[in-house]
């Protein structure tokens, strides 16, 4: 049904038949895009974390018990702004 209908225009049809005024009320299609590419980066940030943790919990990563790693500092991943 969506390709064959804007959901945008209907709702705003809807709307201005009931007396409403849309007016920064309903999202454009590009803010809706927006917040789910948005969406879609924060999660993927997060599982980036997740796995550096999980990674950081690994013997091979844990000095006391890996004596190559005793010496060394972790690395930190640079930082985006």
């Amino acid at each position: 049904m969506q390709k064959f209908i804007n959901p945008e225009e209907v709702i705003k049809r809807l709307a201005a038949a009931q007396g409403i005024d849309v007016l920064n009320l309903v999202k454009s299609m590009e803010e809706i895009q927006g917040k789910e590419q948005q969406a879609q980066q924060m999660a993927m940030q997060q599982q980036q974390t997740e796995n550096q943790t999980a990674m950081m919990k690994t013997p091979m990563m844990d000095p006391s018990k890996n004596p190559a790693m005793a010496g060394q500092q972790p690395q930190q991943p640079p930082e985006q702004a």
